[in-house]
């Protein structure tokens, strides 16, 4: 963990003021260190066991050892984390705090912006597709399609292999969005690292 000075601290604070409030459940572009911003959802640690549902589209549960993962980072970091599911097709869970996460899908415009300052293609695609999947999330909550893309993609072809310092384990019965089945992740290292960067 870098401790920060007094200053710093101070710093840390004010931009966290200035940031909007979040909420379980809404979309975000989550940043880990090294990665593009990746699209996702934040989720309640605290949510019941037995699942939850928003308007009638089920919830992944966190995993066991996703939640202990984040009691630990907690305890070691200075800054408030909040648990993200990456839209990606293996379905990573992450830890992250309030600065490396922006609202998804309430501007078009920022969000395509996101998008076109990928400069790697195969990363793009993917990320395209993480984004495809966000909104059509939120169209099965919503039922609002003004932000879905006319883009078309292949779930199968934007997998990738789990990034290092990540385990994987299936999750029982739920569904990514697309008709796969999930697998949830965690990182070890202290939310570093994401599984943002899969190559086709």
């Amino acid at each position: 963990m870098n401790y920060l000075s007094t200053t710093e601290d101070e710093e840390e604070d004010e931009k966290h003021e200035n940031l909007s409030q979040l909420h379980p459940l809404d979309l975000v572009w989550a940043k880990c260190r090294g990665y593009p911003a990746y699209p996702a959802m934040l989720i309640d640690p605290e949510m019941p066991k037995s699942g939850t549902f928003h308007n009638g589209v089920p919830i992944p549960v966190p995993p066991d050892h996703v939640l202990q993962a984040g009691i630990q980072q907690n305890e070691n970091n200075k800054m408030q984390l909040f648990l993200v599911l990456f839209f990606d097709t293996k379905r990573t869970w992450q830890w992250l705090p309030r600065n490396k996460l922006e609202d998804l899908a309430a501007n078009h415009d920022q969000d395509q912006s996101k998008l076109n300052s990928i400069k790697k293609p195969a990363i793009r695609k993917n990320v395209n597709a993480a984004y495809q999947r966000a909104l059509l999330h939120r169209k099965r909550v919503t039922g609002d399609d003004d932000h879905i893309m006319m883009t078309s993609h292949s779930p199968s072809n934007v997998g990738g292999m789990p990034p290092v310092g990540m385990t994987s384990s299936t999750s029982s019965d739920v569904d990514s969005g697309d008709g796969e089945r999930a697998t949830t992740m965690t990182v070890k290292s202290g939310g570093d690292e994401s599984d943002a960067e899969k190559s086709d």
